[in-house]
Formats: structure tokens, sequence, C-alpha cells
């Protein structure tokens, strides 16, 4: 099962001159069969390398993650990998440029189901979720807005994966951030999170919030 806090993670930092180097190295199985142990051959090792730099007066984070198994039962976790990167790395540039030292509050869903993805997206973006306007035609750079409960909130696009990801600003929430994944937690199942970054929004907003969002998942989940 994709997860270091499963299968145990060694962190180790490096530098090398004027360029600093962090190394994040994970271990994790493929499955939960218990024959999957920590001593099989199914056990993969990835290192996540952060490298940053300063560049013409700008600070420059690449990060570079590799080790992957070229075997197709490992497509599903690469992509979601790939997916999950993009949106962290957009989402601490979007912190930095915005709201550097604004303190925020995470409202989150994660659940676990069997359905099909396309099955959940339709039902979490559609009118018993969130209510995404013009969703069948949403693309980057399109104006987003959805409903939380009773409040209704607006921002943009950044990017649409069906019927995977889609993330996006929320300018109501003071350039604060939303992300959506399914993604493959081992086992049969699989894992949708709902994700919801708020900059020095009010604490009584943001718990209202979080209580209309769980709501939202019982609807769709059960």
């Amino acid at each position: 099962m994709w997860s270091p806090e499963v299968a145990g993670r060694d962190v180790r930092r490096v530098d090398n001159g004027p360029r600093r180097r962090r190394r994040v190295v994970f271990r994790f199985l493929p499955s939960e069969d218990p024959e999957d142990s920590e001593g099989s051959s199914k056990v993969a090792q990835t290192a996540v390398d952060f490298h940053i730099e300063t560049r013409g007066g700008s600070t420059v984070l690449r990060l570079v993650h590799s080790g992957f198994s070229a075997s197709a039962e490992w497509d599903e976790y690469f992509d979601a990998t790939v997916a999950g990167w993009t949106y962290f790395l957009w989402n601490l540039r979007l912190y930095v440029e915005r709201d550097f030292g604004v303190p925020r509050t995470m409202i989150s869903e994660r659940r676990q189901t069997t359905r099909s993805f396309e099955d959940v997206w339709s039902e979490i973006f559609g009118p018993a979720g969130l209510a995404v306007d013009g969703l069948e035609t949403l693309a980057a750079g399109d104006r987003l807005t959805l409903t939380v409960g009773d409040r209704s909130l607006a921002g943009d696009v950044t990017y649409v994966r069906y019927p995977r990801n889609l993330a996006g600003t929320l300018g109501d929430l003071n350039d604060g951030a939303l992300f959506v994944e399914m993604e493959p937690s081992g086992g049969e199942g699989w894992s949708c999170g709902i994700w919801i970054s708020a900059y020095g929004v009010d604490a009584d907003e943001t718990a209202a919030l979080q209580s209309q969002l769980t709501a939202l998942a019982d609807r769709v989940f059960g």
C-alpha cells in the first residue's frame, strides 16, 4: 500500500555547495496482501529529491521523484503521484506568492470506495455534491464556481484530469485552493480526497465549511 506511514521512511539531508538538496526515501508495497511482507521482492523504494537554488534573485525548486518500477502494476500509483506532486507544487507557489505567513486551515474529507471513478466524479461535482457549474466542459483557465452546503465559492480552474483530479483557486477564501483526487489505496478499493485550503479565514466559518463538507461526503459515500 502506498503510504510512508505504513511502510516507513528514511529522511536525510544533503548539502551540495551553493545548492541545497533534501532527499526523502519511501518504501512501500503495491498491495495489502499479507504475503507482500517487508522482505518481499514486491517492496519498492523510491526517492524524492528537492533541489533548491537561487537564480536571478528568485528561488527555484525542482522536484525529482525517481525509482518507480516499470511493472504495469505500478501504473496507477505513478499516475496518482504525478497528479499529487503537480498539485502540491502549485499550491506551494500559490502560498508563497499570495498567502505567505497567513495561517492556513485545512478543510478536508477522505473516503474509501469501490465504486467507479466516473460514478464518484459525477456525484462529487454534481447537484448533490459540490454543484460545479459547466463540469462537462471545464478546462484550465475557466471560472470555477461551486457550493459547499449553503456557501457558494468562486475561483479559477488550474487543471482538470477527468475523472481523477481537479484543482483550482478559491478567491472567496483569500486565494485558497481546492484539490479533489481519486487515487489507489491498496486492496480492492481506492480513496477520494477533497481538500480545501483556507487562508486567514475566521475559525467559525471554516468550522461550518468542514461540517458541511462532511455532510456532503456522507451523502455521496453513504
